[in-house]
């Protein structure tokens, strides 16, 4: 009878070891900018601002005159009152004009552009192949029995 046992003692430890590390650093370099403001709605913006501007002056303007034609008519009360209309209308006109005219700088926009340097992270290496295992050697010592040819016993 031939032994027909094999080797199966082998080396399953590998080694998992390697440096998970790696640099995190670069460099920022600044490279240009460039204006990037959409101008056409700045100037939507700075013409909506000039519109509030113009009714509220003329809103200021008719408050006056006929603050003016009160006092004139010796109505004091209506005349302080239509002043203080007035008053309230110039300034909101006024804060629109200073408005209409700030978008022009605080619309403006300017885009930066960098490029990064980033080193190259050579800290690191692949774990060595494992090569201190084989395969079992093929077991040559056995053979199969010869085939019978005979035509005995049919």
């Amino acid at each position: 009878m031939s032994d027909t046992s094999y080797d199966t003692s082998y080396d399953t430890t590998y080694d998992t070891s390697y440096d998970t590390s790696y640099d995190t650093s670069y460099a920022a370099t600044y490279e240009y900018s460039y204006d990037s403001t959409d101008w056409s709605t700045v100037a939507e913006v700075s013409e909506g601002y000039t519109d509030v501007y113009q009714w509220g002056t003329e809103a200021a303007n008719t408050y006056y005159t006929a603050s003016t034609e009160a006092w004139l008519e010796g109505d004091g009360m209506a005349a302080y009152e239509l002043n203080q209309s007035y008053l309230a209308a110039t300034a909101g006109a006024d804060a629109a004009w200073d408005t209409a005219n700030s978008v022009w700088t605080d619309m403006a926009e300017t885009t930066s552009v960098y490029s990064y340097d980033v080193p190259a992270d050579t800290s690191w290496s692949a774990a060595p192949a494992d090569t201190s295992w084989s395969a079992a050697p093929a077991d040559t010592s056995w053979s199969a029995a010869p085939a019978d040819t005979s035509a005995e016993g049919y």
